[in-house]
C-alpha cells in the first residue's frame, strides 16, 4: 500500500509539472505561451486537481467496480485520438488487434525559430555542407496486439514496418547542384509492455503505461553516398535507436453525456549508448484532448488535441558519419521543441470495430541546429476487440 501511494504521488507530481506548462503560470511570455490559451480552454488545471484528488484518496473500501462502466459503455471515444497510444485498457480475457498507419511530412529547413532556404542551410553556423536535405516522408505501418490477463492489467506488443524517404540537394565543387532521393525501409524497434488500470469509476479512468522498446531496428545498413561509395544512412533515416528504451506514461480520461476529455504524459527514455557509440534523443510529450459525440448512438465523435513535445540532442557520435558532409550527420542537430494541434474523427462500425483518424499540425517549432521542419502528420487506424 505504501509503495503504491508513493508511486501515485510521483505520478501526481509529474502531472502538475506538465499542467503548469500547459496552463501558463510563469511561461506565458516564453515559447510555451501559445499553449496558455489552449490549456485554459481545456481546463487542464481542474483536470489536474481531479486527477490528484483521485490519486491521493485512501484505497480502503474503494475497490474498482470493473463491471459498472456507466457513461463509458458502448461509446466510441473511450479511445484517444489516433496519434496517441497506450491510452486504453481492456477487461479480463479480452483481446484487441489494430492496424495503424502514420505518415509525417517534412519540407524546408529551419534553425531555431527561423526558416532557411537551401543555400542558407548549407552555410549555417560557418559550415559548408556538401549535401542538404530538402524534404522527408516517414511512414509507419504498425500492427498492435493487446490481451488482458486481468481487469487491472493489459499487455501489448506492436511490431512496425518503417519507410523513410528523403530528398537531398548535392552541391558540386564546380558550383552546380543536383538532387537525389534515398529510401530506407524495414522493421523498426519493437514497443511492448503493460497498461495498469490504476483507477476506474463510472465516468473516468486512469492508466499507467509500463512500456519499453527493444532495439530491433537496423542502424547499420548502408547505401551509396554522395561520392558513390557505400555509407551508412544519416541519423534521421535510420530504422531504430540501436538501444533499449523505457517508455513510461500515464493517461487520465473523463466522460460526460456529450463528450470527453483526457490528458496523457508520455516519455521515451534511451537506456544507454548503442553499438555505434551514440544514444538517440530522449522524448517527453504532454497531450490534452477533448471529444464531442455527434450522434445519439455514441458511435461517432470529433476529437481536438493539443501537444507539447521536447526532444534532446543525441549523445555521442557515430564515427562512420562525416559531420561536415550534411546536417543530418550532426548528432547535435537532433533536438527541439514543438507545439502541435490536431483534429480527428472516431467512428465505431456495426461489427464492433473502430476507425480512428487524426491530422496534426505544428504551430510552433524550435529546432537545434538546422533540421527539416515538420509540415503535418497523419494517423489512421482500424481496431477490433474480441
Amino acid at each position: 500500500m505504501q509503495k503504491k501511494t508513493t508511486l501515485l504521488s510521483l505520478v501526481c507530481f509529474l502531472f502538475f509539472i506538465s499542467s503548469s506548462l500547459l496552463t501558463g503560470q510563469d511561461l506565458a511570455s516564453g515559447p510555451w505561451g501559445q499553449l496558455v490559451q489552449i490549456g485554459s480552454e481545456l481546463r487542464l488545471t481542474s483536470i489536474g486537481d481531479e486527477l490528484c484528488r483521485l490519486v491521493m484518496q485512501e484505497d480502503a473500501g474503494q475497490d474498482m467496480d470493473h463491471h459498472h462502466h456507466g457513461l463509458k459503455a458502448g461509446r466510441t471515444d473511450t479511445h484517444a485520438p489516433a496519434g496517441l497510444m497506450g491510452d486504453h485498457a481492456h477487461g479480463k480475457g479480452e483481446k484487441m488487434v489494430e492496424y495503424k498507419y502514420m505518415n509525417m511530412s517534412m519540407a524546408g529547413s529551419r534553425a531555431g525559430n527561423t526558416g532557411l532556404d537551401t543555400g542558407a542551410a548549407r552555410m549555417f553556423d560557418g559550415n559548408m555542407f556538401m549535401v542538404v536535405p530538402e524534404a522527408m516522408t516517414m511512414e509507419m505501418h504498425m500492427f498492435h496486439f493487446m490481451w488482458a490477463p486481468s481487469d487491472e492489467v493489459t499487455l501489448y506488443v506492436m511490431p512496425m514496418w518503417v519507410v523513410n524517404t528523403m530528398d537531398h540537394r548535392l552541391f558540386s565543387m564546380g558550383g552546380g547542384t543536383s538532387t537525389f532521393r534515398k529510401t530506407n525501409a524495414g522493421f523498426s524497434d519493437l514497443p511492448f509492455g503493460g497498461l495498469w488500470k490504476i483507477r476506474e469509476d463510472e465516468t473516468s479512468e486512469m492508466i499507467f503505461n509500463i512500456g519499453f522498446s527493444a532495439p530491433t531496428g537496423d542502424i547499420d545498413n548502408t547505401t551509396p553516398n554522395a561520392m558513390g561509395a557505400q555509407g551508412e544512412f544519416p541519423y534521421p533515416m535510420r530504422l531504430g535507436k540501436g538501444s533499449w528504451a523505457a517508455r513510461p506514461g500515464i493517461t487520465w480520461k473523463s466522460y460526460t453525456e456529450t463528450g470527453g476529455r483526457g490528458v496523457q504524459l508520455q516519455s521515451d527514455i534511451v537506456l544507454g549508448a548503442n553499438d555505434e557509440g551514440y544514444s538517440v534523443s530522449d522524448e517527453y510529450r504532454a497531450d490534452a484532448w477533448i471529444s464531442r459525440l455527434l450522434d445519439e448512438e455514441r458511435r461517432t465523435a470529433l476529437t481536438f488535441r493539443a501537444e507539447a513535445l521536447w526532444k534532446s540532442n543525441y549523445r555521442g557520435v557515430d564515427a562512420d558519419l562525416n559531420p561536415a558532409m550534411a546536417p543530418t550527420a550532426r548528432a547535435d542537430y537532433r533536438g527541439g521543441e514543438w507545439i502541435n494541434l490536431g483534429y480527428g474523427l472516431i467512428h465505431s462500425l456495426k461489427d464492433g470495430s473502430r476507425l480512428n483518424i487524426e491530422i496534426l499540425h505544428p504551430v510552433y517549432q524550435h529546432l537545434e541546429g538546422v533540421q527539416l521542419e515538420t509540415d503535418w502528420s497523419l494517423s489512421a487506424s482500424w481496431s477490433k476487440a474480441f
